[in-house]
């Protein structure tokens, strides 16, 4: 009879607010139940399939794995703690994830956009120096000056908290002293 929403409730705060999928998880459960009341009890096989189910209705299907793992994780919890003797994940089986075919701008179509006037010059710097290195838009917006290096790029990724070390081609320079 304890109170499943209360744990996962308990857990998701307890986590940085970094931890998305955790939030994430934890508003499609409410809004799955439509409330604040659910015991342990009740989740079962029968309830993960539910669930999934009701994921699947709106989400991709890396994203319902997502959800479904940051579940399991959390009722694995349950059983450390002792709430739970077994994860009902145990006797359900889960999506899995699909491969994602990653499509790439062309140099052509990187041009053509390099070349486009009518378009917020400082978005356009952003994208373009983007493309030129692949980092992500939350790292380029940390980078200082004394990440720069000559003709590379040294400093601590935030997704992944691993120091990185990127080349700089001569675009990606150009980006950088555009005034």
């Amino acid at each position: 009879n304890i109170d499943f929403i209360e744990y996962v409730r308990k857990i998701t705060f307890a986590k940085p607010r970094s931890a998305k999928p955790y939030y994430n998880t934890f508003k499609h459960i409410k809004d799955f139940i439509k409330g604040d009341k659910l015991k342990f009890k009740n989740i079962n096989e029968i309830w993960l399939k539910e669930f999934q189910d009701y994921l699947t209705t709106f989400l991709s299907i890396n994203s319902v794995v997502t959800y479904m793992n940051v579940l399991k994780a959390i009722l694995n919890k349950a059983v450390m703690d002792r709430l739970i003797i077994v994860n009902p994940f145990t006797y359900f089986k889960a999506v899995k994830e699909e491969s994602v075919q990653i499509e790439h701008l062309t140099h052509n179509e990187l041009q053509i956009l390099a070349d486009t006037d009518n378009i917020n010059p400082e978005i356009k710097r952003y994208f373009l120096f983007a493309c030129n290195t692949g980092l992500r838009i939350s790292d380029i917006k940390r980078l200082k000056w004394e990440n720069i290096k000559g003709n590379h790029i040294e400093f601590r990724q935030k997704k992944t908290n691993e120091d990185n070390y990127i080349p700089l081609n001569e675009t990606a320079i150009k980006q950088l002293y555009i005034d």
